[in-house]
């Protein structure tokens, strides 16, 4: 039998806003539980954004697993979740079954318990090589996410173009265009591999980025790591484990020009 119990509050609101983001990136997932991680990877219909989500097993206040992978719907899971309130723990149980027990327990509050199915789903792990980006930079995660959200009111593609010394975002559309620069007092942390003199342009899908900046929540700051003809990545650490992390990878766009 698998048995899982969060009670720390700041622990349950991260693990609350990773299941409630789930069906908005990918609609299916497989959950990996070993008995020093859980780990959860996906990819959209589109193949264009790729999840994973690793939590060591010291971040849980009770880890006691047997090896299993469960396939999960994101979207009950979404629903199951959303029916969590403020002062309850969360208990995740597996009893070799055919069914994903999750169950919320709080102090004079009603006792819920839900019951989601496991599928069976053909999907073979992916091993994502350590990589090394041609950007790498570190913002507050919530201005991030507010750049984007303004970049996709204009048009769902977005141009990311950068250099040695300059990070533009743009989009344009019907309603207009948008140009917003990244200074360097927005920035954290900044290291790149270009020349001088040398720009570089990527065009990605800005609800897909997006869907990624909706984890705001999880850490203060986001790292973001761009390279040519790869998948950006977005990372956010975990703060009280820093081995444990989320992470978006959003395939580039074929320049429409």
């Amino acid at each position: 039998m698998t048995k899982i119990v969060i009670t720390e509050p700041e622990k349950i609101a991260k693990l609350i806003t990773i299941f409630r983001n789930l069906k908005n990136i990918v609609s299916m997932v497989n959950i990996s539980i070993t008995n020093t991680e859980f780990y959860i990877q996906g990819m959209d219909d589109s193949h264009i954004s790729f999840l994973e989500i690793l939590l060591k097993n010291d971040w849980f206040n009770t880890f006691e697993v047997e090896d299993t992978i469960l396939g999960i719907n994101t979207e009950i899971l979404f629903m199951v979740i959303n029916n969590w309130k403020e002062g309850y723990s969360i208990e995740i149980t597996y009893e070799n079954n055919d069914y994903l027990n999750i169950t919320f327990e709080g102090e004079k509050m009603l006792s819920k318990h839900y019951e989601i199915p496991i599928i069976d789903l053909d999907i073979d792990k992916i091993n994502v090589p350590p990589t090394e980006y041609d950007l790498d930079l570190v913002l507050d995660s919530v201005v991030f996410k507010d750049v984007i959200t303004e970049l996709v009111q204009f048009d769902q593609t977005i141009l990311l173009s950068c250099s040695l010394d300059k990070i533009l975002l743009k989009s344009k559309g019907d309603m207009g265009r948008v140009d917003i620069q990244i200074k360097e007092d927005d920035i954290i942390e900044y290291s790149a591999a270009l020349e001088e003199k040398e720009e570089m342009s990527i065009y990605y899908s800005g609800n897909s980025i997006l869907f990624g900046c909706n984890l705001y929540k999880i850490n203060k700051n986001v790292s973001v790591h761009i390279s040519r003809e790869m998948p950006i990545k977005i990372n956010y650490e975990m703060e009280d484990c820093k081995e444990s992390y989320v992470r978006l990878y959003v395939a580039p766009k074929i320049s429409e020009n």
